[in-house]
């Protein structure tokens, strides 16, 4: 697949940026951005995949000037054919803190002569933070790939880009894609009021990877009835559901609770 740059994220990021401003539950709250290097990529690399930088963003202008197109994580993903990945949900300066200190203390042999790996700390206790994220700033990310034989149009449709408070944006969406997460809003939503149901659908997007799609989308609840009959359901309303998508994914294996999605692949 070609080089692409999900810039499409930045209507994202700043609604959220937007949604916390006078939140006192967020003190300096930032997004985190992961560079990797993967073995699909990078045939020689002795394991699946590896984490070689981290970016945090703690304004929308930080975040627009690294999705530029001369940007220094631009560059480094490109210098080291490595992805840059966002976390979708966003996080606390406080609470990552306290994460890291707890991390340090699990950790019997780290002393002075180890200060370097703090970054390193604070940016893992930060991936791992969950626990504290408010359910209305929490975010789910369904991963969908496609079937080994199928190539992802280039040629989709993206709707205009509105960067403004409190307006929804940042989609990539074709037929297929379109169809598929309004059929999945409907089936999640089905027992909700008309109101939320509305709510899901206007601030559920959807993000195009290397190999399918990803459903940002907030949390739903995963009844039996929801895990069970999620995919024929989707099978049922788009038929090509079945020749596109690889079916050996459950619905609670797609699903990411605290996870990134593709912001830029070389």
């Amino acid at each position: 697949m070609k080089k692409f740059l999900n810039a499409n994220l930045k209507s994202f990021v700043n609604n959220q940026f937007y949604r916390v401003k006078d939140d006192t539950d967020y003190e300096h709250p930032f997004f985190l951005i992961e560079i990797m290097e993967r073995r699909k990529d990078n045939p020689d690399l002795d394991c699946p995949y590896r984490t070689i930088r981290w970016f945090s963003v703690y304004s929308i202008e930080e975040f627009d000037k690294l999705i530029s197109i001369d940007s220094e994580m631009i560059d480094y993903c490109n210098k080291h054919n490595a992805r840059a990945y966002l976390h979708v949900n966003i996080k606390d300066s406080r609470a990552t803190m306290t994460n890291m200190l707890h991390l340090m203390s699990k950790y019997s042999n780290f002393n002075c002569n180890q200060l370097y790996k703090l970054p390193e700390c604070f940016f893992t206790a930060a991936r791992m933070q969950e626990a504290n994220i408010k359910e209305k700033n929490m975010w789910w990310v369904i991963d969908f790939d496609y079937k080994d034989n199928i190539f992802s149009t280039e040629d989709s449709s993206i709707l205009d880009e509105k960067i403004e408070p409190g307006v929804s944006g940042a989609f990539y969406e074709d037929g297929f894609i379109a169809n598929v997460r309004k059929h999945f809003i409907d089936f999640a939503c089905k027992n909700y009021s008309e109101d939320r149901k509305e709510i899901m659908n206007y601030e559920c997007f959807s993000v195009k990877t290397a190999n399918g799609f990803h459903l940002i989308i907030p949390p739903f609840d995963l009844t039996s009835d929801i895990r069970s009959g999620m995919i024929p359901y989707l099978k049922e309303k788009e038929p090509k559901f079945i020749d596109i998508i690889k079916e050996e994914v459950r619905l609670t294996d797609r699903i990411k609770k605290n996870n990134s999605t593709i912001l830029y692949m070389p």
